[in-house]
């Protein structure tokens, strides 16, 4: 199924959110769905990636992989519900607008920021512009507190001098959200990876749903139930 993807046949906005559907001619019964933030239509000034391009990445893998098919068989002709859909986000930044933190599968954009060679003037944007206060200026010398920074790269971004750039881009990846009756928030199993190893981590979670996945089970319930350890192991080295 390597014909080219139609546009966008399916888009509703919601805020500071956008629903993607992006149909093949060819495909019938999807059973998954692809949510992209605003960045990905109109635009977004904290966006860090290429979320449709990675958003159409993202939908052909699963179009190609036979997870839908998967999801079907195990349902064994019971009637589809909402639930039963695999649902991912793709989000531009850490502000995270399509909800990454409770899909199944969610990323979101992430920047690096270092301390450069540059001249620091001691202009204080960067503290006033951090909303998460990891950044401080002392005699000159700009310091972030990593455990504090979400990477969005806004300090960088309003640097004069240079003293602060972005060393590298990437996406935090998330598995395992969900809402419903017993919800929880998505494990982090990624920091700054590349779009390849994305997808190749998206890959490697599909083949796991496929083969050790329960009917009607979320992917949230399968973490539970094999152990985050053991999905980290299989998702990021297999």
């Amino acid at each position: 199924m390597e014909n080219r993807y139609n546009e966008i046949k399916r888009q509703k906005i919601y805020g500071n959110r956008v629903d993607v559907s992006l149909v093949s001619d060819s495909e019938e019964g999807k059973l998954f769905e692809v949510e992209v933030c605003k960045s990905a239509t109109i635009g977004c000034p904290n966006c860090l990636m290429n979320t449709r391009d990675m958003a159409e990445k993202i939908e052909k893998i699963l179009v190609l992989s036979g997870l839908s098919a998967d999801i079907f068989k195990k349902l064994d002709g019971k009637k589809i519900h909402y639930h039963h859909i695999f649902r991912v986000a793709v989000s531009g930044c850490p502000n995270s607008c399509s909800q990454p933190q409770i899909k199944d599968f969610g990323i979101s954009g992430q920047a690096k920021v270092v301390r450069t060679d540059a001249e620091c003037i001691e202009c204080g944007e960067c503290i006033r512009i951090c909303k998460e206060d990891a950044v401080t200026v002392d005699n000159a010398e700009p310091s972030i507190n990593c455990e504090r920074c979400v990477m969005c790269g806004h300090c960088a971004r309003v640097c004069p001098t240079s003293s602060l750039s972005v060393e590298k881009t990437g996406y935090r990846v998330m598995v395992g959200g969900k809402l419903g009756r017993h919800p929880r928030l998505s494990d982090t199993i990624a920091n700054l990876a590349s779009e390849q190893e994305v997808l190749r981590i998206l890959q490697s979670l599909v083949e796991v749903i496929k083969k050790e996945g329960k009917p009607e089970e979320k992917v949230g319930s399968l973490v539970e139930r094999i152990g985050i350890s053991q999905l980290f192991r299989i998702t990021l080295y297999s």
